[in-house]
């Protein structure tokens, strides 16, 4: 698989990021329309009282592309957000050499949704060291293999989708292993360990 189009998700979830660690260029649309309930702004960790969504809120009208989308900069969020993140994992294996790129990333001020997505996907391929071409582009995408745009949604289970398979690692609450969560997840917990788990996750890779 060389070539994926899919659109832009926050802090992603290991099933986008096992799918797209197999590919060498990602398209993202910036006309891809907003919809809400997805993971263009929300993400999911296991906290100590269980699975934890995390949103931003947004400023967006009906059929508004991404690229126009702001962040309600009225609201409270990065510290929500961060504050969420810092009791989860702040006593994770890799948080110490993590947290302050994180930080960074969300408290630069973007304005725009796609742009702190964008800052996101960066960091994260370059923690996992997966060299893969990332293109914002303005095309209007056909139907075809390649294309994953509004595939992966928090709005059915991704065992449906037979695209990810749980591969488990230690995490830090819950008496059992809790799959999908979102990329953050897996780097504090795993470190470099985490592209080789991505890369067994990709179900095609399954024997």
């Amino acid at each position: 698989m060389k070539k994926i189009i899919l659109e832009s998700h926050y802090l992603a979830s290991l099933e986008y990021y096992s799918l797209i660690s197999q590919a060498e260029e990602i398209k993202i649309p910036m006309i891809d329309v907003f919809k809400k309930q997805t993971y263009r702004n929300r993400c999911y960790i296991l906290s100590a009282n269980g699975i934890l969504s995390l949103i931003i809120p947004v400023n967006y009208s009906v059929g508004m592309g991404i690229e126009d989308v702001t962040i309600d900069q009225n609201q409270r969020w990065r510290k929500d957000h961060w504050g969420a993140i810092y009791s989860t994992y702040g006593k994770a294996p890799f948080f110490d050499y993590f947290s302050d790129d994180f930080h960074i990333s969300l408290h630069k001020g973007h304005k725009f949704l796609i742009d702190l997505n964008r800052d996101l996907l960066d960091l994260t391929l370059k923690l996992l060291r997966l060299d893969i071409k990332v293109i914002y582009s303005k095309e209007r995408f056909q139907n075809s293999k390649e294309n994953f745009l509004d595939i992966i949604s928090p709005k059915e289970s991704f065992v449906n989708r037979k695209i990810y398979t749980p591969v488990a690692y230690s995490q830090l609450f819950g008496r059992e292993f809790s799959p999908n969560m979102s990329i953050i997840d897996l780097l504090m917990c795993e470190g470099p360990n985490s592209r080789q788990i991505l890369s067994a996750s990709f179900l095609n890779n399954q024997k």
